[in-house]
C-alpha cells in the first residue's frame, strides 16, 4: 500500500463509511474497547470495509426537538384548553337539565291523565251520591207512611191483589 494516504481511526461501535471510489480499501485503524476483551481477529474483520453492513447500524438521523413555545402561546394553549373544558361540562350540564325537563314532563303527563281520570270519576261517583240519597230520602218518607192504614191497603191492593167485598178485578194482557 502506498504510504502517502491517510489512515482513518475507527472508534469502538462506529460504523465504517464506505469509500466512494472503487480504488484500493484505505488502512483503517480500530481502537479497541477497554472494556470488552475481544479476540484480535474480531477486531480485524470490524476494520474490513468489504463487509456489508446492515441499516440497523448506521447512524439514524436525530429526531427533531420540538419546538420551543413562549410563554405567552403556552398560556394561550391552556386557556384554550380550558376553555374547551368549560364548554363540555355547560353541554353536558345543559344536556342533564334537557334530560330533567323531558323526565318531569313525561312524569306530568302521565300523572295529569290519572288526575283527569279521577276526576271524572269524582263527578259520576257524585252525581250516583246525589241519585242514592235521593232514594233514601223516598224509602224514609214510605216507612213514616207505612204505619197508617190508607197506604196499607194501597200496597195490598198492587202487590198481593186483595179485594174489598163486592169488587171486581179486570186483567188485561199487556
Amino acid at each position: 500500500m502506498p504510504e502517502n494516504k491517510e489512515r482513518k481511526v475507527i472508534k469502538y461501535g462506529e460504523i465504517p463509511e464506505p469509500s466512494e471510489t472503487h480504488e484500493e480499501p484505505e488502512e483503517r485503524e480500530v481502537q479497541k474497547d477497554p472494556a470488552e476483551h475481544r479476540g484480535a481477529a474480531e477486531n480485524e474483520a470490524a476494520a474490513v470495509p468489504d463487509v456489508p453492513v446492515p441499516d440497523y447500524f448506521k447512524e439514524q438521523p436525530e429526531t427533531e426537538q420540538p419546538e420551543r413555545i413562549s410563554h405567552e402561546e403556552l398560556s394561550g394553549r391552556i386557556e384554550e384548553r380550558r376553555s374547551s373544558v368549560r364548554t363540555k361540562q355547560i353541554r353536558k350540564k345543559r344536556l342533564t337539565i334537557l334530560l330533567m325537563v323531558v323526565v318531569f314532563a313525561l312524569l306530568a303527563t302521565m300523572c295529569g291523565k290519572d288526575i283527569v281520570r279521577l276526576k271524572a270519576e269524582n263527578v259520576a261517583l257524585k252525581r250516583q251520591q246525589v241519585a242514592l240519597k235521593k232514594e233514601r230520602d223516598e224509602l224514609k218518607a214510605e216507612l213514616e207512611s207505612t204505619s197508617e192504614q190508607e197506604y196499607i191497603r194501597d200496597q195490598a191492593r198492587k202487590q198481593l191483589r186483595l179485594l174489598n167485598p163486592g169488587e171486581l178485578l179486570f186483567v188485561w194482557d199487556e
